[in-house]
């Protein structure tokens, strides 16, 4: 198209440039971090949902650039680029975080929040593998595939239980419930319009009004919390870098010069 929601696609694929340049930049230190620095292995070990955050901007890039036609006019195909680069992260990152789910130091607990964040990147992916296939009268096998992993993870997750009730242990954490539902309420959206029946349809709008539930419930779960912190003397509500109790990676010199990974907990 020559428009994308009224901007010139010229003008979209510049910010594309953009966000592919920022996101290539920042990853590159991420990932040199956690698997060619010293103590390199002590990273992946240790990993929480919170990594993920990394991997589902190459899926929002992909998607972007597979509707804007960056493979086509540049001759390149990096969107499947971006897809290659966030799928192969995405399984490696979630393999150390299942691996570590009961680990002390691995931060993710039952019906913690950050655990919704296992289906964001897939979901978002699923549209940009079924726009990769180029058929848009049928939506992509593999797109199904991944997309029954989102649901299944998404209903596990809900089976073990909402924490939204309990005080957010840190500020807006209650906010990673948001994203995840959202995306995957998405890509049911374009499941639903491709395939045009009456079933995925119903699940679509499902999909949607659990997304605009968790909307509203933390929004005002958020806010309720925030009255009490004003006016409850001596409440506080924690930094996500200073909570007590929060693992902190630290690098530190052992006698031999060597450099070490070890995990602290650190107070406010």
């Amino acid at each position: 198209p020559n428009q994308f929601f009224g901007t010139p696609v010229m003008g979209w694929r510049i910010m594309w440039t953009i966000g592919f340049i920022m996101q290539l930049c920042i990853t590159q230190l991420m990932y040199e971090r956690w698997f060619f620095a010293n103590g390199a292995g002590q990273w992946l070990a240790h990993a929480n949902p919170q990594f993920l955050l990394s991997t589902v901007g190459w899926f929002l890039l992909s998607v972007l650039g597979s509707i804007i036609g960056i493979a086509e006019d540049w001759g390149i195909a990096l969107p499947s680029f971006c897809l290659g680069a966030g799928s192969v992260l995405y399984l490696m990152v979630i393999v150390n975080i299942f691996n570590g789910t009961n680990c002390t130091t691995c931060g993710v607990s039952r019906g913690s929040p950050d655990l919704f964040l296992l289906i964001a990147p897939p979901s978002v992916g699923v549209i940009a593998i079924d726009l990769l296939d180029g058929e848009s009268q049928s939506f992509a096998i593999l797109s199904e595939v991944v997309l029954g992993w989102c649901i299944f993870v998404y209903l596990l997750l809900c089976r073990l239980g909402l924490t939204i009730l309990k005080r957010p242990p840190i500020l807006g954490v209650y906010w990673a419930y948001i994203f995840p539902t959202s995306a995957l309420a998405t890509a049911l959206i374009h499941y639903a319009s491709v395939i045009d029946t009456r079933t995925a349809r119903v699940i679509a709008i499902i999909s949607i009004l659990l997304a605009f539930v968790f909307v509203i419930v933390v929004s005002f779960r958020m806010l309720y919390e925030c009255y009490t912190v004003i006016t409850i003397k001596g409440k506080v509500w924690g930094d996500p870098l200073l909570e007590r109790g929060n693992k902190v990676l630290l690098k530190v010199h052992n006698r031999e010069g060597q450099v070490e990974i070890v995990s602290m907990a650190a107070t406010v």
